[in-house]
C-alpha cells in the first residue's frame, strides 16, 4: 500500500494543501494529515513502528513550512492553536519571549511514574504517544471531548533535552520542529519526502504543479485534480516593526531555516492573510 501524508506547523497553510492533495489523490489512496502524530506535532519514527493505528504502507510525505517572519506574526496575531496562554497578547515582544508552558493539571500530577514514562512493557499514558517530559498536559484524559478545542492547551516541551523543560521562545520550538521534520526523509518507510514553502502554495502555478508531478512519479498514481491556482484569499498590507525584524534576525536559528530554503534577508513586504488557509 502507498499513503500520502502532510505535516506542517500551525498557520502554515496545511488546511489548503491537505485539501489539494486529497483532491488529487484521495480517490486512489489514503491522504492523511498525520504521520506518526498529527501534522503539527513532533514526529517519531519509533511511534510508527509501535502504534497499533499505523499501517504498513510506503509513505510519501510533504512537509509544509512558512517564512519565519510571517509565521511568527501569524502565530501572534491570529493566535496559536492549543497555546491558550499565548492568545490575545498585545505586543510582539511579550509574545516571542513568553515561555511555552502552563501549570500541570491535577490529572497529570496524580499520574504514577509508570504512567508518565514509556517502558518496554507499557506505553506512557500521554496524548499522542508523548511522555511526561515531552508534553504538557500529558495524560490523555485531559483531552477527553476537547481535542477539537483550539484553546485547550497542548504544549510540546523541549524535544532535544526531553527533560520536561519548556521552550522559552517560540523561535526555538520552530528550529527544533524544522530539524525534526527534516529527519522524516530518513524514516525507513518514507519513500518520498518533499519540504514545500507556503509562499509557493499561495502563489499557485508551476511550483505546486511540480510537486504533484513528483508525487505522481514517486507513487505511480495519476492526479485527478485541477492545478492549484493563486490563493483567492484577501491580503492586508502590513509592515513589520523594525525592532521585530531585528529581533528575529538575532534570535532565529538561520541554519535550521536554511534547511527549508529561508534566509535572514527574506523579510516579506506583505504578510498576514485575513482568513485561515
Amino acid at each position: 500500500a502507498k499513503t500520502i501524508h502532510l505535516i506542517g506547523e500551525r498557520h502554515s497553510g496545511s488546511n489548503r494543501m491537505f485539501q489539494h492533495l486529497t483532491n488529487c489523490f484521495g480517490n486512489q489512496t489514503m491522504v492523511s494529515d498525520r504521520l506518526s502524530r498529527y501534522k503539527h506535532w513532533f514526529q517519531d519514527e519509533e511511534r510508527l513502528r509501535t502504534s497499533t493505528s499505523a499501517t504498513s504502507s510506503d509513505m510519501y510525505v510533504v512537509a509544509l513550512f512558512r517564512n519565519p517572519y510571517a509565521w511568527v506574526e501569524a502565530m501572534h496575531k491570529r493566535g496559536p492553536h492549543h497555546y491558550p496562554s499565548h492568545r490575545r497578547i498585545g505586543s510582539w515582544m511579550s509574545f516571542v519571549t513568553k515561555p511555552l508552558m502552563v501549570a500541570r493539571t491535577a490529572v497529570d500530577n496524580a499520574m504514577t511514574e509508570e504512567d508518565r514514562f514509556a517502558s518496554s512493557a507499557t506505553p506512557a499514558k500521554c496524548i499522542e504517544g508523548f511522555t511526561w517530559n515531552e508534553v504538557n498536559p500529558c495524560h490523555a484524559d485531559n483531552y477527553l471531548n476537547k481535542k477539537d478545542d483550539l484553546d485547550f492547551p497542548m504544549y510540546e516541551l523541549n524535544h532535544r533535552q526531553k527533560d520536561g523543560t519548556p521552550y522559552f521562545r517560540i523561535t526555538d520550538l520552530r528550529a527544533d520542529k524544522i530539524k525534526n521534520f527534516m529527519v522524516v526523509k530518513d524514516y525507513q518507510r518514507v519513500k518520498y519526502f518533499r519540504p514545500f514553502q507556503y509562499e509557493a502554495m499561495v502563489a499557485g502555478g508551476e511550483a505546486t504543479n511540480q510537486l504533484i508531478r513528483e508525487l505522481e512519479e514517486a507513487t505511480g498514481l495519476k492526479a485527478a485534480c485541477a492545478p492549484l491556482h493563486e490563493s483567492p484569499i484577501e491580503q492586508k498590507e502590513t509592515k513589520f516593526d523594525k525592532e521585530f525584524v531585528e529581533w528575529m534576525k538575532q534570535n532565529v536559528d538561520w541554519e535550521a531555516e536554511g534547511l527549508v530554503g529561508y534566509r535572514k534577508d527574506d523579510v516579506p513586504v506583505a504578510s498576514t492573510e485575513t482568513v485561515e488557509i
